[in-house]
């Protein structure tokens, strides 16, 4: 029982490209022999490199650090995980995944923009308070290789520094037993705010609360649809 999420809106600026084929997984299920799955959705992210001159430098290719459960208005967390894919070679020079080993053992931290001279982009939020002596782990990969994450794991992403694009795919699946919970008084409900505002003008659509975005992005990929 698996539900595959797109992490924004359909129609958003912020989700570039959108392939609506077919694409074939693999699924397991505890020591079950593995299953084929269908994933009807597949997210290409294409993050800009910095333009050579006087001028470059806006640094939207980086992504601070944060926790993608700060996104996800459903748990728990230990039954959600994320599929990261390298389209091309990752290395510091292009901006690979940094992450901070063994912080998917604690809390959800509060999120908000960083205060970062070249701006970020939108809803590209980061943790606030976490601890800077941390040692990050750069990891390198090349073209097909693939890393599983907790969302609770904090990580993001450096500056493109070459004259090429950064490109990946990334995919969240959840088991279909989770459930949905009110972000309203916790701190992700400044986020709902802003995802339902950028929805609304993308899609003209009227959604009433950060639930309702994910119900309409999720797709069953195998098993049967509970909750989610």
């Amino acid at each position: 029982m698996i539900i595959f999420f797109s992490p924004f809106p359909l129609d958003s600026e912020i989700c570039r490209v959108l392939h609506w084929t077919q694409h074939y997984g693999h699924a397991h299920n505890g020591d079950k022999q593995t299953s084929r799955c269908r994933q009807r959705r597949r997210i290409l992210r294409l993050e800009r490199p910095l333009k050579a001159g006087p001028i470059s430098g806006r640094k939207t290719s980086r992504h601070p650090l944060h926790q993608d459960l700060h996104y996800f208005p459903f748990r728990p967390s230990d039954y959600i995980v994320c599929a990261w894919t390298a389209m091309e070679h990752m290395d510091r020079n292009n901006g690979c995944l940094a992450v901070l080993p063994g912080t998917h053992k604690g809390t959800l931290k509060p999120h908000d923009y960083p205060q970062w001279e070249k701006g970020v982009n939108i809803l590209f939020h980061g943790i606030q308070d976490y601890d800077k002596n941390s040692e990050l782990k750069h990891l390198v990969m090349e073209k097909g290789d693939t890393v599983f994450f907790h969302p609770l794991l904090i990580h993001g992403s450096g500056s493109n520094q070459t004259k090429g694009f950064r490109k990946a795919i990334s995919c969240h699946f959840a088991a279909a037993s989770c459930h949905y919970i009110d972000v309203k008084g916790t701190t992700q409900e400044k986020l709902e705010k802003e995802v339902l505002k950028v929805a609304s003008r993308n899609n003209e659509m009227d959604l009433l609360n950060l639930k309702d975005i994910w119900q309409f992005q999720a797709r069953l990929v195998k098993g049967e649809r509970i909750n989610l």
